[in-house]
């Protein structure tokens, strides 16, 4: 899964859909209300983390901070560069 997807489903899970997931994977009993207990956290936070894998592209590729800075690298090297943008919601529900 994609770091940005793991980030975004770890924030509904928070809230609603992922919740009895969470709680089947960490053994709580449906019958009984569960409170957060401080071990919860490095569960919740291993999930939630992007492993190695999934967060490799951003290491593998030169990000840069501004535009100006891509053209002028892509210039120097004479090679293209890659706008990507985007309009609306990031989940599509524009």
């Amino acid at each position: 899964m994609l770091p940005y997807l793991r980030l975004l489903a770890a924030g509904l899970s928070c809230c609603m859909l992922s919740a009895s997931h969470a709680r089947a994977q960490l053994g709580f009993d449906e019958s009984i209300r569960h409170e957060l207990q401080p071990g919860d956290l490095e569960i919740w936070r291993d999930w939630l983390r992007p492993s190695a894998e999934d967060a490799a592209w951003m290491e593998a590729i030169p990000w840069l901070p501004s535009f100006a800075e891509g053209i002028e690298k892509a210039n120097e090297a004479a090679k293209p560069l890659l706008l990507w943008v985007m309009n609306g919601h990031p989940l599509g529900c524009t």
